[in-house]
């Protein structure tokens, strides 16, 4: 994790001025996910980042559809196992060489312990009985949530659940 120690964003990408890209963390069909820098007050977030590699316009459009609701649905969730938007727009990205490039991005809290799956898939990592009843019962509150407040999640694997930095 970075903290607040010297830092040269000058050798890093930067969103629209404020969000310094440090590292990626993730990325899936869609999307990549970094680690990111808020410039104005040194919080550390995921940022994700849609990919734009698709060359018909209309699986773009579509992407972006799919993109815009995953936004508008993390709104209407305010739930402590379910990650928070912080905010999500177009912007650009400037890189240190001086290219930039537009995209769509979704500023995320961070869930600073990773993937559940990385528990489950990895030996030395795992936890006790105990332990997978109280995630279960994490997972299980958090599904509650997003059925109340009327989204379905359509990609639950163990890969998509993340765990903070309290486990839960």
């Amino acid at each position: 994790m970075i903290q607040n120690t010297q830092f040269d964003e000058s050798n890093y990408p930067i969103l629209d001025g404020r969000f310094c890209l440090i590292k990626k963390i993730g990325s899936g069909a869609t999307c990549s996910v970094k680690l990111a820098k808020d410039l104005k007050d040194t919080k550390i977030y995921a940022l994700k980042i849609l990919k734009n590699k698709l060359n018909t316009k209309s699986s773009s459009n579509q992407n972006e559809k799919l993109f815009k609701a995953e936004m508008d649905n993390l709104k209407k969730i305010d739930h402590r196992n379910i990650i928070k938007i912080i905010e999500g727009d177009k912007g650009t990205i400037k890189k240190p060489t001086g290219e930039s490039k537009n995209v769509d991005y979704i500023v995320l809290e961070m869930a600073s312990n990773g993937e559940l799956f990385d528990f489950l898939y990895f030996p030395k990592k795992g936890f006790s009985e105990y332990y997978a009843r109280f995630v279960f019962h994490q997972l299980l509150d958090g599904i509650e949530a997003c059925h109340k407040a009327g989204v379905a999640h359509r990609d639950l694997k163990t890969e998509n659940i993340m765990m903070n930095e309290n486990w839960i």
